[in-house]
């Protein structure tokens, strides 16, 4: 019986275990996440990963579009480009100058990025491929010098002092990697040279800025500000300020203003994608600041994923994004005032007609891309903008973001030119089509590390699993040792009382039994009189619940009277 109680006791201790110990286990696993990604110092867990992305390398991978019937095109005919690519780099993230406030909750830093070709990921060298692509120094020369009314600098510089012919001034035939990356541009470097008071840098920077901790610390603005999610982990990893700012400008009429419509529209708000709200829910919009569009934007959720065995939510960048005002009048503040499917940086490019949209040109009006023949070679390429979150933590632990950008090419009109007293005005490029050009559209792609995805697994998982096992496993075990010990416990109670009463053995059975053996008995006898009848009247009379002689019928009476001696005994039984 012993064992049977410690049985249940022990059954019960397992269903306590089950009920107390997987919250506590949760909470701890819980508090150890939020512990994680919070940036307190140089010794917090996220510290390594924030100030340095070597172990989780995000690859670019670029498609560049060639114009392969240049000289057509400047005659009037249709532009046919050819998607060349991919060329992949990877991205390395860099922090420095790191210092937080006095309680810890910002933490301001400058930071820079590098990129390395992977030649083995990519279809061919990005130093050996030249493309025919539209000239974007040229893009940026042509409206601001528009804006200053100074064209005639324009053409002084292309006609007279460099003499390059009209279909080389809105295209180059360039290198990707210089496409990507920059180069120094005649034009740019003539016009700095003359006229250094517009300030001008003769170095195109390219589509990436592929830059170094000595350009880096050159720059002024290169200033961010963070909230670290001490004290609100509603707002970790939020900014606070970029690149200097709190709020995007443009110039507008000689003047600073806001870059988007209402000044709310222009503040830099949400974090930079790799971390939100702690814990991270369906339900929630998490807010990211896109900083090469210049905007904030309110990811929707869409499905739950699996990501290296890590379970995730996946968040997508919203196709109203890129809608216009007629679809939706909201995205006024945005300007989107041409077709559906254009972001329009117009305004943020300083008036040049710029557009982001999604790669190949996807779920853009038609009319943005029937002017032109697209020949693709990506065909299988994931191209839609998410963010895959770890909801516990609410870290990033996937990322893909795409776009394309674009520019309208058009004839450039009212280029003046003097003669003697008289002003004339020309026109270039002046029997090409207008539309979208498109330049290059990329993909950039980050994950967690192996090594680290296994961690987390075999730790958090690990840890989760037990407190499972706990507590559906430690239930069912509990309440089986609980009931086995019963019965243990129920049965070990009755075998005790069965060997101090012997009521249940025909030794002392009850009236009922002993009738049914005196008769038994009594069949037996009347045919083989059995001698030791008298003992076994003798042993039955012992118990007060047996039948004495005086209760016995005549004949049973009788029986006992003349019953044979011992040696006379037939032993032989008869049913």
């Amino acid at each position: 019986m012993l064992g049977g109680f410690v049985s249940a006791f022990i059954g019960l201790i397992l269903v306590v275990v089950a009920i107390a110990v997987p919250p506590i286990v949760t909470r701890m696993v819980d508090e150890a996440l939020r512990d994680a990604v919070i940036l307190e110092g140089e010794d917090s867990v996220a510290f390594d990963n924030f100030v340095d992305n070597h172990d989780n390398l995000v690859y670019t991978t670029c498609y560049v579009y060639d114009l392969v019937n240049i000289n057509d095109y400047m005659v009037g005919a249709k532009p046919v480009v050819v998607e060349r690519g991919p060329y992949v780099y990877t991205e390395r993230l860099r922090r420095y100058n790191l210092t937080w406030n006095a309680d810890g909750s910002l933490l301001s830093y400058r930071q820079y990025k590098s990129y390395e070709f992977v030649k083995e990921m990519s279809v061919d060298d990005d130093d050996e491929r030249l493309i025919t692509s539209l000239n974007i120094p040229f893009m940026g020369l042509r409206y601001a010098m528009a804006e200053i009314g100074q064209l005639g600098i324009l053409k002084y510089v292309y006609d007279t002092m460099l003499n390059i012919p009209e279909k080389d001034r809105l295209f180059t035939r360039r290198p990707v990697r210089e496409i990507m990356f920059g180069y120094v541009d005649s034009a740019l470097y003539t016009i700095s040279q003359m006229a250094p008071q517009l300030n001008i840098n003769p170095h195109y920077t390219g589509i990436f800025t592929n830059s170094s901790l000595e350009a880096s610390m050159a720059l002024a603005k290169n200033q961010y500000t963070i909230h670290t999610g001490k004290g609100d982990l509603s707002k970790i990893r939020q900014l606070a300020l970029w690149e200097n700012i709190t709020h995007v400008q443009a110039l507008v009429n000689f003047q600073a203003a806001d870059a988007w419509g209402t000044h709310e529209a222009s503040e830099i708000r949400g974090s930079e994608g790799g971390q939100f709200g702690v814990p991270t829910r369906t339900t929630d919009r998490p807010l990211v600041w896109f900083g090469n569009t210049y905007r904030s934007v309110e990811l929707e959720y869409q499905e739950k994923i699996a990501y290296k065995d890590i379970h995730l939510y996946r968040f997508v960048v919203p196709k109203s994004v890129t809608y216009n005002v007629s679809m939706l009048p909201s995205n006024e503040v945005y300007f989107q005032y041409g077709p559906s499917g254009l972001y329009n940086m117009s305004r943020i490019g300083a008036g040049i007609p710029m557009y982001v949209t999604q790669a190949q040109f996807r779920d853009v009006s038609p009319s943005v891309s029937d002017w032109i023949d697209m020949v693709y070679t990506a065909h299988d390429e994931m191209m839609e903008s998410y963010f895959d979150v770890e909801p516990r933590s609410g870290a990033t632990f996937h990322v893909t973001t795409s776009s394309q950008l674009n520019f309208i090419v058009s004839p450039l009109e009212n280029i003046p030119v003097q003669l003697g007293n008289d002003t004339y005005y020309v026109t270039w490029f002046d029997e090409i089509q207008s539309g979208y050009f498109p330049v290059f559209w990329g993909k950039q792609e980050g994950g967690i590390a192996d090594d680290e995805a296994n961690e987390f697994v075999t730790k958090v998982y690990g840890a989760l699993w037990l407190a499972d096992f706990a507590k559906y496993g430690g239930s069912i075990i509990g309440a089986l040792a609980v009931a086995i010990g019963g019965l243990l416990a129920f049965f070990s109670y009755r075998k005790r009382q069965a060997m101090l009463d012997f009521s249940h053995l025909p030794l002392g059975a009850s009236s009922t039994a002993a009738d049914a053996l005196v008769g038994e008995k009594h069949a037996v006898l009347s045919a083989t009189p059995t001698p030791d009848f008298h003992e076994g009247v003798s042993s039955l009379a012992s118990s007060s619940s047996s039948p004495t002689y005086s209760s016995m019928s005549e004949d049973d009476q009788a029986a006992v009277r003349h019953s044979k001696a011992p040696e006379d005994i037939d032993i032989s039984y008869h049913a």
